[in-house]
């Protein structure tokens, strides 16, 4: 690879990383930290903010099953670009206080623009990079979910200190820089292939190890909900530590997420992507399980940090596709993945609000959390057609 190629993939996957950083990020993530505070001014009740988290969550699901027939409307870079200015519209939309159906059809855009800029970005970032470089592009764009979780733990307290609107609207300012950034960085990129994009293969003609993949993306998206919707309440309110205590540990948890995909770089090359694949979803459904043991100190610390890194689980995931697949295929395969996760995290966003509802508290849902990363160990040791 010359000099100048060098360069090209890491600029694409830089792009990469900054629309995650808006559409996850800042899109998705980000609104954890405001829960609380929702809540607490009335704006929401409950139940509402749980569904409002659940609609961007299936608005992920709606952009995951529209991402192959929008793809063959324009060149990759084109199309990544109108994405990621539709989400920071549906950011800036959402501070405006018109209600829920309003806030909900919003964080349903901002959750449909992530898939779509999910599957673009990381089939483009990792599509013609050499072996050895995967994990690192993958890892490159999805270190941006870690900065967005980062900055905005860190920015939202203060800023509903002032209003719930200036929290709305410094999470659009930051997802502006983003945007840019993002735009910047995928004027290089291009499409896996020449030709149209090759539809989504059926899960039937995979082989055993890429199934085996796909059930464990949709276990591990499952597994997160708990926490993406109620990690920040769960301490704020559950159990009384206040919001600064509670976006604190989204802070740190942006902080982890930001890490995760380096040190999933890492061990994949110390055990290889598989191998490293199998530890980390042990890990992390140790991790995601351990508020259910016990609200001590040490086991909600373990919990932020290993819940955290889970992008580079997320990395490893993807390195591990393209290693069984082909970069004219990846785009295809990256939508299959993209739809199980997407399929995951909107049951389990749609249905923890209810569960909660009935169960009234979020305790036993990181329990059945941990069971699913569990689960997705056992599905991701499957083995390609014809090894031994």
């Amino acid at each position: 690879m010359s000099e100048g190629e060098d360069r090209t993939w890491w600029r694409v996957a830089v792009g990469g990383g900054a629309g995650m950083f808006v559409a996850m990020g800042i899109g998705r993530f980000s609104y954890t930290a405001l829960v609380p505070a929702l809540i607490e001014s009335g704006r929401l009740g409950e139940l509402e903010a749980g569904l409002i988290g659940g609609f961007n969550l299936f608005g992920f699901l709606v952009g995951a099953f529209l991402s192959g027939r929008l793809a063959r409307s324009l060149p990759a870079r084109h199309r990544l670009t109108l994405w990621v200015w539709l989400c920071l519209l549906g950011l800036a939309c959402s501070a405006l206080p018109l209600g829920f159906a309003w806030l909900a059809w919003w964080r349903g855009v901002v959750g449909a623009m992530t898939a779509l800029i999910m599957i673009g970005s990381v089939a483009v970032a990792t599509a013609d990079v050499p072996e050895a470089r995967r994990a690192w592009a993958a890892g490159t764009v999805y270190a941006g979910v870690g900065f967005g979780i980062l900055l905005s733990g860190t920015a939202v307290p203060s800023l509903v200190a002032i209003g719930i609107d200036w929290a709305w609207g410094g999470l659009a300012g930051l997802g502006l820089a983003g945007a840019l950034i993002a735009q910047w960085g995928w004027r290089r990129a291009r499409d896996a292939n020449s030709g149209p994009p090759a539809p989504a293969p059926r899960l039937g003609t995979l082989g055993p190890a890429l199934t085996g993949l796909v059930a464990a993306h949709f276990l591990f998206s499952l597994a997160l909900v708990p926490h993406t919707l109620y990690w920040v309440d769960f301490i704020a309110r559950e159990l009384g530590q206040g919001l600064g205590t509670g976006g604190a540990h989204w802070a740190f948890v942006g902080v982890f997420a930001a890490l995760g995909p380096l040190a999933a770089v890492i061990l994949g090359g110390r055990l290889g992507n598989a191998a490293a694949l199998l530890v980390s979803f042990v890990i992390l459904g140790i991790g995601i399980a351990a508020p259910a043991a016990s609200e001590a100190f040490v086991f909600l610390a373990a919990s932020t940090v290993i819940f955290g890194a889970q992008p580079g689980l997320a990395t490893l995931l993807s390195a591990r596709v393209r290693d069984l697949g082909t970069a004219d295929g990846m785009a295809g395969l990256m939508r299959v993945m993209i739809l199980a996760n997407a399929v995951g995290s909107g049951i389990g966003g749609l249905a923890s609000p209810m569960i909660l509802e009935v169960v009234g508290d979020p305790r036993p849902l990181f329990l059945f959390a941990g069971v699913a990363m569990a689960l997705g160990a056992v599905c991701c040791m499957a083995r390609p057609r014809g090894a031994r």
